[in-house]
């Protein structure tokens, strides 16, 4: 029964990473997405000689107890066999349609909600569109189609990977490129921020970026 499902796990683990490697586009699907676990790519890893036999023990006897593990084990594999954690926004967006805590009782929605962001972020990459274009697309398709998902949350998604279409990279700091008519347009469309100006409780006019910033920033 064992080998049964080592050779399950195997089996799967070989189709995810034929899908093509982790870092083929800057949003990357967590690794629990593609019905994968940290110890089917250590015996693939093994499997493929990249790692020894040694070393898979190694790192699993370690994981989920060592942070360590799974950065050592991800430094000496190739991106099709590297483990990739979830990201802080899409935790985000995770928690507004209430997948949080994590369980096996919410997997389904938060890998489904995985795929369809990577599936949307790869089309807005593809178009033939301005920036701003784009982003207004992003939101559109993924508020859209997302269960329950908050704009708000799926606006923070955009700021960390959206922009970094554009911009060379991920960073928040894109979003100070974008027009502020442009995001004040896009949040208020999308129901994220009020037509009429928003103030701060102790005075001053709230701004897009003081809107749509990380909780604690």
């Amino acid at each position: 029964m064992v080998d049964k499902v080592t050779q399950e796990n195997k089996r799967i683990a070989k189709a995810s990473a034929a899908r093509g490697p982790v870092g083929a586009g800057i949003f990357e699907l967590p690794t629990f997405a593609k019905s994968m676990t940290p110890q089917m790519l250590f015996d693939l890893a093994k499997d493929r000689g990249v790692i020894t036999k040694e070393e898979q023990a190694d790192f699993t006897r370690r994981v989920g107890k060592d942070p360590r593990a799974l950065a050592e084990y991800n430094a000496k594999v190739p991106p099709s066999l590297k483990y990739q954690g979830i990201q802080p926004e899409l935790k985000g967006v995770f928690a507004s349609q209430g997948a949080t805590p994590m369980t096996s009782d919410n997997k389904q929605l938060r890998a489904d909600t995985s795929k369809l962001a990577k599936k949307t972020f790869d089309q807005v990459n593809a178009m033939d569109a301005p920036k701003e274009t784009k982003i207004q697309k992003f939101m559109e398709i993924f508020v859209s189609k997302a269960k329950n998902v908050s704009p708000e949350a799926a606006l923070n998604l955009a700021r960390r990977f959206v922009m970094g279409l554009f911009f060379g990279g991920p960073s928040t700091m894109a979003a100070d490129l974008i027009p502020q008519s442009v995001m004040e347009g896009m949040a208020q469309d999308l129901g994220v921020m009020e037509k009429e100006p928003m103030t701060f409780r102790d005075g001053g006019i709230a701004s897009i970026n003081d809107i749509i910033k990380p909780v604690g920033v």
